[in-house]
């Protein structure tokens, strides 16, 4: 399986080395201090998950960088699991939400280094499967493709997979993602910044017995 998924380019270099570095740092940089960043997570990612439900499911979110999800939905979930390639910014989560929770709430989770291509759980683990502007770091069509396939191999029957990436056809985002970019002020970490570069289409497949297809990048 490694051989496989080192083929279907499921990490790139740029990225996980930006994480790193960003993990080490999430004292200075803390989202929820971002009001447009946590305005844009209610409007989109809290919006699908709370359509779905969260009380008392068991979640895995793929890609944890700061852990501003899993300090959110503490109160609400059985139990959740966190996975990142980059173990700085697993190592940087589990230190912030241990110390900001108490231990009762903070005992619903779990931290581990793991690849979205080869998640590694079994079958039907989860209630719900999120990741949350992640996939758009995958650098290649056919490894996001199978990051999407494994949270639904993961995901429980009548369960959810909920996957959000930017919008990069929305002018002002795209022109203040470049911005940031190039004065090297991007305060989270990453970002790929050509919607050409993700042109390949995401087959429709079934999510746990219900058809949940990505949508396919324009032309």
């Amino acid at each position: 399986m490694a051989e496989t998924t080192a083929k279907l380019e499921s990490s790139s270099e740029a990225a996980l080395t930006s994480y790193e570095n960003l993990g080490a740092r999430f004292e200075e940089h803390d989202p929820r201090d971002q009001y447009t960043y946590m305005y844009s997570k209610l409007r989109s990612d809290y919006t699908l998950m709370e359509f779905v439900g969260m009380q008392d499911k068991s979640v895995l979110n793929v890609g944890c960088s700061f852990p501003v999800d899993e300090l959110y939905y503490a109160r609400k979930i059985g139990s959740w699991t966190a996975i990142d390639l980059s173990p700085q910014s697993i190592q940087g989560a589990e230190q912030i939400l241990r110390r900001e929770l108490h231990p009762d709430l903070a005992a619903k989770f779990t931290f581990k280094v793991a690849d979205a291509c080869d998640l590694p759980f079994e079958d039907g683990t989860f209630d719900v499967a999120v990741s949350m502007s992640t996939i758009d770091h995958i650098p290649s069509g056919p490894a996001r493709q199978k990051a999407v396939e494994e949270m639904a191999r993961v995901t429980k029957p009548g369960g959810h997979v909920i996957v959000t990436v930017p919008n990069w056809w929305n002018p002002p985002y795209a022109a203040g993602i470049w911005k940031m970019s190039r004065e090297k002020t991007l305060h989270y970490g990453y970002a790929l910044c050509s919607p050409r570069s993700r042109s390949a289409r995401w087959e429709s497949k079934p999510v746990c017995g219900q058809s949940r297809s990505p949508p396919a990048s324009p032309p």
